[in-house]
């Protein structure tokens, strides 16, 4: 059987508490999980067991304690900037709860600058970057005249909804979710919920958080409980 998209072993997480005399506390030890291609796994446990905090890991946002991650067989943890920083724009995709956007630059840019960078000089690739991304913001609901707007401005529903486009604009063969439809009114998140479903059966290894059980159940394909490890 080929190599796991997503390989955990053994991935511990600690962090201390130095308002506090230097506590310890200890959020994830010892967990190893496979996520493969065309795999959706739902992280499940009580609020602190360490769901978003594996996610962090994975993408590198946070440094183990403990353990090993690779990504398409590339190890993260202990991995440099510059070679973490090519496997996120090569490997990984991460949709949080939160848009991180530079100030002032509109939710069209927003949304196309992943493809972008990818284009170059290439005039022609550009204007395809920009028509995939209208095409995604259409679909999301995101009325045409916010396009020219910074989306610090938006409702935290349409931040929401740009984040998402922003994401799957140039999907990734690893997509990490965190309450991707959190924010979202009943007609966007069954949109969101089609198109990662899309990305799943085109291949993508997809690792998330899902509080809203129907969201979880109609794109997860197994659920691994944080808590139990299993």
């Amino acid at each position: 059987m080929s190599e796991p998209a997503v390989a955990i072993r053994g991935l511990a997480k600690s962090f201390f508490l130095h308002a506090q005399g230097g506590v310890e506390l200890r959020v994830l030890h010892g967990v190893s999980l496979d996520v493969r291609a065309g795999e959706c796994v739902a992280l499940e446990g009580r609020s602190g067991a360490g769901k978003s905090t594996l996610l962090k890991c994975v993408y590198g946002s946070y440094r183990p304690s403990g353990g090993s991650i690779r990504v398409l067989g590339h190890e993260v943890v202990g991995a440099p900037a510059r070679k973490l920083l090519a496997l996120r724009r090569e490997a990984l995709g991460y949709v949080s709860q939160f848009l991180r956007a530079v100030p002032r630059v509109p939710a069209l840019d927003v949304v196309a600058e992943p493809l972008l960078e990818r284009c170059g000089e290439d005039a022609e690739a550009a204007r395809a970057a920009r028509r995939t991304a209208e095409r995604l913001l259409l679909a999301l609901r995101v009325p045409m005249r916010l396009w020219g707007v910074p989306p610090a401005t938006f409702s935290g529903g349409e931040q929401q909804r740009v984040n998402i486009a922003r994401a799957l604009a140039s999907p990734r063969p690893v997509l990490l979710l965190d309450e991707p439809t959190a924010s979202l009114d009943a007609e966007n998140r069954a949109t969101v919920v089609a198109l990662i479903s899309e990305l799943r059966r085109a291949g993508a290894a997809i690792l998330g958080i899902f509080h809203d059980a129907q969201v979880r159940d109609a794109l997860a394909t197994r659920v691994f409980d944080l808590e139990r490890g299993r």
